[in-house]
């Protein structure tokens, strides 16, 4: 017999399978753009030193994230069904349960979740441009061949898979600075510059025995081996924004789903929101930030926020809407246990 799972574990659970599902969707959009992008166009307009239409021409359309916006709905409302379901039953005053259905209608449900949408969207797609603006610049003034540098944005073409790979779009602004600072050290013959890369986290090891090769012979790498190392580069840390991503939307969403659930069980319920608590819980291990492993076990009221050792203020894990900062949110894993005072059982 399978053992029954807690509020919390199902809560993990949930976590666990949004974070993937949404990393998911943020890369099948990043995909669609690298495929769809017109090389010859892009090529022909850094021909003539148009960056911003060669930029327009990459068609960074909102449209293309319509299925990472799917996903955080969907982590927003199959969590608040569930912790709906693990809500202890309540009464009314001549004692007849009170049936309570999560409504992923509600104005203050479809709000969060049309909001959290754009707001994400928007804020890739603009650090997106700085990045790809920044990219064309530098590859047109090094004297890099305009058909090149379009590749070097968008990716180029995995033949064994008909998929472009590696390039710039996807990755934040400061991905793509890793991605030039990594470029001219695999090019440089410096030895002190080849020992850089070797030090970076993100690298493929499997290129570390040409760069050896080449700080002991003192010569530079092979150019087209010096593309392939930068290309999976560029893969891994693509990989490492969609897991961040993943990670970060899906603690926002269901902890948002958790409050909004809450909220309107005590609006149908008639409830007291002063009876309800929430208490914050920290995974505890050797990842989580030191501010949220002080913060475990912090107990505040429903509507009151959470507050950091560094006095950022959090309604949820996640949570931006009181301004907490990047440092707070991204990535985080820890998730709220809700109480109703004067029951044992905790909800989700």
């Amino acid at each position: 017999m399978a053992k029954t799972q807690t509020p919390r574990q199902r809560l993990d659970a949930l976590l666990e399978r949004f974070s993937e599902e949404i990393r998911q969707a943020f890369l099948a959009s990043i995909q669609e753009i690298r495929d769809t992008a017109r090389i010859a166009a892009i090529a022909d307009a850094l021909q003539k030193g148009d960056v911003e239409r060669a930029l327009q021409l990459v068609e960074l359309d909102p449209a293309a994230f319509r299925g990472l916006q799917r996903a955080i709905r969907t982590a927003f409302e199959e969590t608040g069904v569930v912790v709906a379901r693990d809500i202890p039953t309540l009464r009314d005053a001549q004692g007849i349960p009170i049936l309570f259905r999560f409504d992923p209608g509600f104005p203050s449900a479809a709000r969060w979740v049309e909001n959290r949408g754009v707001e994400l969207v928007t804020a890739i797609l603009d650090d997106q441009k700085l990045a790809l603006r920044k990219a064309l610049s530098d590859g047109l003034e090094a004297g890099r061949a305009a058909r090149t540098v379009a590749l070097d944005v968008v990716g180029r073409l995995n033949r064994a898979t008909g998929q472009r790979e590696g390039g710039i779009v996807g990755l934040t602004s400061g991905q793509y600075q890793a991605v030039a600072g990594a470029r001219d050290q695999l090019a440089s013959s410096d030895p002190a510059a080849l020992r850089a890369y070797l030090a970076r986290q993100a690298r493929d090891q499997r290129f570390d025995k040409a760069v050896i090769k080449a700080i002991s012979d003192k010569a530079p790498i092979e150019a087209e081996v010096v593309e392939r190392a930068v290309t999976q580069y560029e893969n891994r840390l693509l990989a490492l924004r969609g897991e961040t991503i993943g990670r970060t939307e899906a603690t926002q969403a269901t902890g948002a789903a958790q409050r909004e659930a809450f909220a309107q069980v005590i609006a149908k319920a008639g409830i007291d929101a002063s009876t309800v608590t929430k208490v914050w819980r920290c995974t505890r291990d050797e990842r989580t930030r030191d501010a949220h492993r002080a913060m475990d076990g912090q107990v505040v009221g429903f509507t009151q926020p959470f507050k950091s050792p560094d006095g950022a203020l959090l309604m949820f894990p996640g949570d931006t809407s009181l301004g907490a900062p990047a440092k707070d949110v991204i990535g985080c894993r820890c998730v709220v246990v809700n109480r109703l005072a004067g029951r044992q059982k905790a909800a989700a």
